[in-house]
């Protein structure tokens, strides 16, 4: 029994052993690792406009790197990066490893808002006016605008003219029906 307890207890030393020499290997490789990602210098990404710079991903879509605090670390290679925010459309970069360590400027272009806006009755020859300029002739409008306030006019030669207010969002789409009241009048004719 004495025999079998001293085995077990060099067998549990020789254990630990292993145990700690790869636990500082580890350590030593994660050091070495992170050493070399940070001599190599990183990569600062800047994205714009500002309203998206704290809510903007970044993700590293090919190449070994590391991204942290939105510097990109490597050692070779190009990497491949992608930029995403909600309402602007994603942009992707290549970054050449000439180009590594040098700060790298991403422009986010924001989705436009979309209007679309019919007439009822459906008129045919209605010139649609947005913010004072003709946009469209016909029997509907459909068009990609900035987001914000905008005035819409709405212009047939056999209804009232209508003017209406209406506010479109980054990347949403309005829909607009206008109800067209006819133009009524009284005709006198005289002949001889």
């Amino acid at each position: 029994m004495n025999e079998y307890k001293g085995n077990l207890e060099t067998a549990r030393r020789r254990q630990r052993k292993i145990y700690f020499i790869g636990f500082i290997f580890l350590i030593v490789t994660v050091l070495v690792v992170g050493f070399a990602l940070l001599s190599a210098g990183g990569t600062p990404i800047k994205v714009t406009p500002t309203e998206v710079q704290k809510s903007a991903k970044i993700i590293i879509k090919s190449g070994v790197a590391v991204l942290f605090d939105n510097v990109i670390y490597s050692l070779a290679g190009n990497i491949k990066i992608s930029v995403e925010a909600v309402g602007y459309r994603h942009e992707e970069r290549i970054i050449e490893s000439h180009k590594r360590g040098q700060s790298i400027t991403v422009d986010l272009i924001q989705i436009p808002s979309r209007v679309t806006a019919s007439t009822e009755p459906n008129a045919r020859n209605t010139k649609w006016f947005i913010d004072g300029v003709l946009v469209n002739t016909g029997k509907a409008l459909d068009r990609e605008l900035e987001p914000g306030l905008h005035k819409l006019k709405v212009d047939n030669p056999y209804y009232y003219v209508v003017e209406r207010e209406f506010e479109s969002k980054r990347a949403q789409n309005t829909e607009l029906t206008i109800t067209l009241e006819p133009v009524i009048g009284s005709l006198d004719i005289s002949t001889q």
